[in-house]
């Protein structure tokens, strides 16, 4: 039964020329940066989208003032 992880030998030409493919500076740089640490940004955005997705479902069609009462309304409880 495969598990669906698989390892280079150590030492190994695809091993060493993956390490130094991912070890690479500016790739370590530019993984940093995606997101601040501890990830606030993704986390606070993706709760909004839930919050949005839960009170104002995209099926269905509500004014302006529909769907800003129906937030405000979650938001007073």
């Amino acid at each position: 039964m495969a598990t669906g992880i698989y390892y280079f030998p150590t030492g190994s030409n695809a091993a060493v020329k993956l390490e130094e493919l991912l070890l690479k500076p500016q790739l370590l740089k530019d993984i940093s940066q995606l997101s601040p640490k501890y990830m606030y940004q993704t986390s606070t955005l993706e709760a909004k989208h839930s919050l949005d997705i839960q009170f104002v479902p995209k099926h269905t069609a509500f004014s302006y003032w529909g769907m800003y009462t129906r937030f405000a309304f979650y938001l007073s409880q």
